[in-house]
C-alpha cells in the first residue's frame, strides 16, 4: 500500500473501529502511514509489543503512544523507563475494563474526555535521573483536530476517552502489556 492510499484509507474512516484497526495494520507494517506520527514504522524498542498493541487497537482502544520499561546504560548515561501507553476508547464497556483491569494489576490510569485538559502528568523517561518524557497530559482539543481533524471518524474520536496506563516502576516491562492483553481479550 502507498502512502496516499494509506492517506485514502484513515480519510476513509466511517467508525472508531475502523480507526483502530488501520493503526493495528500500522503497527504489524500493512501501511506506511497514521496521521499523528512522522516515522513510518514502529520504533525498534516497541517492536515486541506490537502483538499486544494490535490486539488492543482492534479491540477498541486506540493506542497512540506506547513505550516498554526499561533501565540500561547508553552513551554514557543511565536511562530508565516506566512502562507506559495512551490512546482512546470509545466503547464505555471497554473502556471500564481496561481502567479496572490496570488498576487492579496496580498501574497508574489517567484518564478523562478527549480533549479535555488539566490532567496531571507523570514522568516515564529519566536520564542519569532527569526527567525527558511524561505521560498522562490530554491532547488538547486543537491538537486533536491538527493531527486527526482528516479521519473520516474524527467525530467519534472526540467523543471518547482520553487513556492513559503507566507501571509506577521504573525498569519493568510486564506487569502493563499483561494487564492489556487481559482487559482486550
Amino acid at each position: 500500500m502507498s502512502t496516499r492510499s494509506d492517506k485514502k484509507a484513515w480519510r476513509d474512516t466511517q467508525s472508531f473501529g475502523d480507526l483502530g484497526r488501520l493503526m493495528a495494520d500500522w503497527l504489524e507494517g500493512r501501511i506506511r502511514y497514521w496521521p499523528a506520527y512522522c516515522g513510518s514504522r514502529v520504533d525498534s524498542e516497541t517492536r515486541h509489543l506490537v502483538a499486544v498493541l494490535a490486539a488492543a487497537n482492534r479491540a477498541g482502544f486506540l493506542t497512540t503512544c506506547s513505550q516498554p520499561g526499561d533501565d540500561s546504560k547508553a552513551r554514557g548515561s543511565r536511562w530508565r523507563q516506566k512502562a507506559a501507553v495512551q490512546g482512546f476508547v470509545a466503547d464505555p464497556s471497554l473502556h471500564r475494563r481496561i481502567v479496572s483491569t490496570a488498576k487492579s494489576a496496580g498501574l497508574i490510569v489517567i484518564d478523562g474526555p478527549a480533549g479535555g485538559s488539566g490532567r496531571r502528568h507523570i514522568p516515564v523517561t529519566d536520564r542519569d535521573g532527569e526527567p525527558v518524557t511524561w505521560f498522562g497530559q490530554a491532547e488538547p482539543a486543537a491538537e486533536l483536530r491538527e493531527f486527526w481533524g482528516q479521519v473520516g471518524a474524527y467525530r467519534q474520536l472526540t467523543e471518547s476517552q482520553d487513556v492513559v496506563i503507566v507501571d509506577p516502576e521504573w525498569g519493568r516491562d510486564d506487569r502493563l502489556w499483561s494487564a492489556l492483553a487481559r482487559a482486550v481479550r
